[in-house]
């Protein structure tokens, strides 16, 4: 596996140079007036969270096909294993940037956990408490890692 882990690795490094990148704080700021939006439109936290579970359930097809037309990953995966790999290596890499580990597996082989060292979003995150400020929330922001 450690072998087709590097291969992996310089896939996605390959499909992070071909994609099309996009501002990472224009991509917060645009997904909190979104949210914003939704707690306006609605009004109830359950609506809201149902809302945006059914966005990213779709945003998450988007790139399943995004990422099987331009990833170059040429031959299907055999197991989940390699599955989590090419997760962690190719797909990470190519919508986000960085590469995530894949860690502490069930004993059935069926559950794993992709740990991720380096969060381009979370940079983001003193933007939204000053933003917060400006409109009278004093809503603390953290990132739990």
């Amino acid at each position: 596996m450690a072998t087709s882990s590097k291969s992996h690795q310089r896939t996605g490094e390959q499909a992070w140079g071909k994609i099309n990148k996009v501002n990472a704080e224009l991509f917060t700021l645009t997904y909190g007036a979104m949210v914003m939006q939704l707690i306006q439109d609605f009004e109830d936290v359950g609506a809201v969270n149902k809302q945006l579970e059914s966005m990213g359930y779709n945003i998450g097809v988007r790139l399943i096909d995004e990422f099987l037309a331009k990833s170059q990953v040429s031959t299907p995966c055999t197991d989940l294993k390699e599955t989590a790999d090419v997760v962690a290596k190719v797909a990470f890499k190519m919508f986000l940037g960085v590469t995530a580990d894949v860690s502490s597996w069930n004993g059935d082989g069926t559950a794993f956990s992709l740990l991720l060292y380096d969060n381009p979003l979370i940079g983001e995150l003193n933007s939204w408490n000053s933003l917060l400020s400006t409109v009278g929330s004093s809503t603390p922001t953290y990132f739990a890692g």
